[in-house]
Formats: structure tokens, sequence, C-alpha cells
């Protein structure tokens, strides 16, 4: 069984006391306290049910607003020089800070890795290199262009 129960976008923990002899949890990531309990494994799902149920009756008979899992923001804290190398990354990419610490945090829950920068060197004439390599890249700033002594080099 997992210790995570999910219902109508809210979620719950699952918890045992054996002390007690009871299976209970409450709703997670809201400011509203909504527990719930039951004596057996198999009436736990059950009880956490009943029990957003019941507080979405509550708020809809008393006008309130239910709590809502997250709101979208968040502190996160890090060392200063983590800091200042995450807010240099973002002017050098032209993005906020949140768009890139939000693009970090998708990368890493997907599982795909975004390429930050990739370096090719060709040992090639610089028109050759125009007329094939670079046509084939779409949507690429080509400024970054640099003659070298052993070729070219091109910054993605």
């Amino acid at each position: 069984m997992s210790d995570l129960l999910e219902y109508k976008g809210y979620y719950g923990d699952v918890n045992v006391s054996v002390e007690d002899n009871v299976i209970y949890g409450k709703v997670l990531y809201i400011n509203d306290l909504i527990t719930y309990e039951a004596d057996t494994v198999s009436d736990i799902k059950k009880s956490f049910e009943e029990a957003i149920d019941d507080y979405l009756c509550f708020c809809a008979d008393n006008n309130k607003e239910p709590d809502k899992s997250f709101k979208g923001s968040f502190n996160v804290r890090i060392t200063p020089d983590l800091h200042k190398k995450a807010d240099l990354e973002a002017r050098k990419r032209k993005q906020s800070l949140n768009q890139f610490v939000s693009s970090a945090i998708e990368n890493e829950i997907s599982g795909r890795k975004e390429i930050v920068k990739q370096l090719v060197y060709v040992c090639a004439p610089m028109e050759i290199v125009q007329n094939t390599f670079l046509k084939k890249i779409d949507d690429t700033n080509y400024t970054e262009i640099a003659a070298q002594s052993r070729g070219v080099s091109y910054n993605a």
C-alpha cells in the first residue's frame, strides 16, 4: 500500500499507531486541518475520501472557498554562491530567476536533461561550414560563430 492517497485533487498521508491500534492521516498541502482514521487498511482510503467530501460540503454550506493544494510559489534556501551562479546563468539565458528555477525543476522531475551549451569544432573553411552545417540548424543565433586557429567554433 502506498502511504500517499489522492482524491479530487487533494492528497493525504497514511500513518500507523501501533500503540492506539489505528491507521490515521491528514490532508497534505492545505492550510485547513482535515484528519481521518480507520481500523483497517482497506478502510483508510474510504475514510480519506469521506473526509474530503465532508470538507467540500462544509465549505459549500458556509460559502467558504476550499483551500487548494498549491499556490505555485515557495521559498528555496540555497547557499549564496549557488544563488549567484543561478542568477548569472538565468541572465545569460535572458530568463528571470523564477523561469530558470522552474525549468530546472521541470527537467529534474521529467528525467530529461536540458542541453545548456554545446561546443562544436569544425575544421573546414568558413564557406563550407556556412553552406552545410549551419544551414541545417533552425532557430539558432549565429552571432556567436568565431574563427579559431584550427577551425571554427560554434556555441549553441
